[in-house]
């Protein structure tokens, strides 16, 4: 397969390869969780440099289909930022089409180590002060990339409203069924949204799963950011700006373990893990309630992203009453993976029962003092 890689690469992206073509080996990075999914391997040239982020779908629909909207996207994105996406650190399409079978998607390689790499490291997560840096980082590039493909404002009102929260609502019930505190989660959200319409929302560039691993770091900077299969233009901004603290919150038992259930230098989580035990025993479920509903500095400094992200684009803190349960919604949709998708599904549930502990249900809620 590998072979077969190298002469269709030569053949539709001989710019990008050299002489000779990538005779310099390759590697598997990964492939998602699902079997159906996708893998991604890594070659390099003759000078052993990587060359090529090649990302074949392992023959089933929700490989192929990821592929196809990440080209989509990327073709996209490109075409609105222009050189901006190269500065951004996006990978750019190389060649789309079928080898040996199977979908293959070859994009140029992204500079970096990815964010998990320095996230995991001994420690890490458990100082102020390495999370304060990992957190201004992402900050910056996601504010350079909304603003290189900014593309003005819509206002929030009854057609938006129903594309952007009601609609997704409408496919989590369809998908999950619906109980009695997901309709008055519903209803609740369409009053906060009359006290917001008209209210003008910023559109432009999205990553759309903007998770830990997918941001790549060089030093004290984001270099870039990769799989852009949920990329858009002309969306609001809201799921860059929840996905990214979500994903770095969830993950701090296995960044900081304890062997207890005690995670170091995070007083307080242990308690409320204790408390969303009830909404089921996903680990990532446990992350999610200790960012968005816990206390102490971690928490706060969750917080003080959201709201200062919303700062920077003008928009109120009582905005995420609207937003954040719709971006629930829609991360227990997007996943293929069983496993993520109820977990998420929980996670919703757990939101409409405990959303007036959370400052991202206070009708005035800011940054965090």
């Amino acid at each position: 397969m590998i072979d077969a890689l190298r002469s269709w690469l030569a053949e539709r992206a001989p710019e990008a390869l050299g002489e000779p073509h990538l005779q310099g080996g390759s590697i598997v990075l990964g492939g998602d969780r699902h079997p159906d999914a996708k893998v991604t391997v890594l070659l390099f040239d003759n000078q052993g440099a990587p060359a090529v982020a090649a990302k074949m779908a392992r023959g089933g629909s929700i490989g192929a289909t990821a592929l196809t909207a990440e080209y989509g996207a990327l073709l996209r994105l490109h075409a609105a930022l222009g050189s901006a996406g190269a500065g951004l650190g996006l990978p750019r399409p190389l060649a789309f089409g079928e080898v040996g079978g199977r979908l293959v998607l070859a994009e140029t390689v992204v500079a970096g180590a990815p964010l998990t790499t320095r996230y995991y490291q001994r420690g890490h997560v458990t100082e102020p002060g390495a999370v304060d840096a990992d957190l201004e980082m992402v900050a910056t590039w996601l504010r350079r990339f909304r603003a290189d493909s900014n593309a003005g404002t819509v206002p929030l009102d009854a057609s938006t409203f129903d594309e952007w929260v009601a609609s997704v609502f409408l496919r989590f019930a369809d998908t999950f069924g619906w109980g009695p505190e997901l309709e008055d989660l519903l209803r609740d959200v369409r009053e906060r949204a009359r006290d917001l319409m008209g209210y003008p929302i910023p559109v432009g560039g999205s990553h759309g799963d903007l998770a830990i691993a997918n941001v790549l770091v060089d030093g004290d900077h984001v270099s870039g950011v990769v799989d852009w299969e949920l990329g858009a233009i002309g969306a609001p901004p809201f799921a860059d700006i929840y996905k990214f603290p979500l994903s770095y919150g969830a993950f701090l038992d296995r960044a900081a373990p304890a062997g207890s259930g005690v995670v170091s230098g995070h007083p307080g989580r242990h308690e409320i893990g204790v408390h969303w035990s009830r909404y089921g025993d996903w680990p990532n479920l446990i992350g999610f309630a200790y960012a968005f509903f816990g206390q102490g500095w971690f928490p706060d400094r969750i917080r003080s992203f959201v709201s200062g992200e919303l700062a920077d684009l003008g928009l109120p803190g009582s905005i995420n009453a609207v937003f954040f349960p719709a971006f629930l919604a829609h991360q227990a949709m997007v996943l293929p993976d069983p496993v993520y998708r109820e977990g998420y599904r929980r996670v919703l549930e757990g939101f409409a029962a405990e959303r007036a502990h959370s400052w991202l249900w206070q009708a005035d809620a800011g940054v965090a003092s």
